[in-house]
């Protein structure tokens, strides 16, 4: 997908934003340094870290709180 944007815009557009899966190249194409954690990681990644999260929550209405934000956060395909 090509964008135009750069820097926290890009960061703000939950269909752009990949988190920590954005590349070092990507990262200097889009002026992302330093306005992300120095990991690079891939999107399976932050999955995983979202799955085991989510097994942690103990009650059905923490686990939709968590779902619900997600999707409200998160609209970045695989």
């Amino acid at each position: 997908m090509k964008t135009t944007m750069t820097g926290p815009d890009l960061l703000n557009n939950s269909r752009l934003n990949k988190g920590t899966a954005f590349t070092d190249s990507e990262r200097d194409t889009f002026a992302l340094h330093g306005l992300l954690p120095s990991h690079v990681g891939s999107l399976e990644e932050q999955l995983l870290r979202r799955r085991n999260w989510l097994t942690s929550l103990a009650t059905p209405i923490e686990k939709y709180r968590f779902m619900r934000d997600l999707q409200d956060s998160n609209e970045t395909p695989l």
